[in-house]
């Protein structure tokens, strides 16, 4: 792992407070024409935004965990060669939750105009919560050491993780 490691590009910038890539959206609406400020409204809803693209990326990572959310919150941050993984992923997951603006809901009126019937809420909005490119990009990472389900490749116990000592 770097010493140089976490640090921030025009792409991204790491958040010690929440430990995690937060994608800058500026980048974003150069790069692929998705302005998040007039979408959501404001900078800061733009802000906002790209911390939960964030979440939604860390904590499906750590749902694939037992354990260990400390020693992969480090992981995450430190590794060198896991930044572009996470970069991508975050890119996806922005893209896909721009796409798929709640605000879009509001144009759907919820009944099947072909046979009358009402479509249930959920139907509507779907179930997946992070896009499959995201999910894949994960998922491809050596091999799936970071949402591989079962036996995890590393284990370090939280109570015994300690940041200071690893110098984060």
């Amino acid at each position: 792992m770097s010493e140089y490691v976490p640090y921030d590009c025009e792409v991204m910038k790491y958040d010690k407070r929440y430990h995690k890539y937060l994608l800058n959206y500026e980048y974003m609406k150069n790069e692929y024409g998705m302005d998040f400020v007039a979408e959501f409204g404001s900078k800061t809803q733009a802000k906002n935004r790209m911390l939960k693209v964030s979440n939604r990326i860390y904590n499906h990572i750590y749902n694939h965990k037992l354990n260990n959310k400390r020693y992969w919150e480090y992981y995450l941050a430190f590794e060198e060669n896991v930044r572009e993984t996470i970069k991508k992923a975050l890119i996806y997951q922005a893209m896909y939750e721009y796409d798929a603006h709640i605000s879009e809901l509001q144009n759907t009126i919820g009944i099947n105009v072909l046979n009358g019937t009402k479509i249930k809420l959920e139907d509507l909005r779907g179930q997946r919560g992070i896009a499959l490119e995201a999910e894949n990009e994960l998922r491809f990472y050596k091999n799936g050491l970071l949402i591989q389900i079962g036996k995890e490749f590393i284990s370090v116990n939280d109570s015994t993780f300690n940041y200071d000592e690893m110098g984060y």
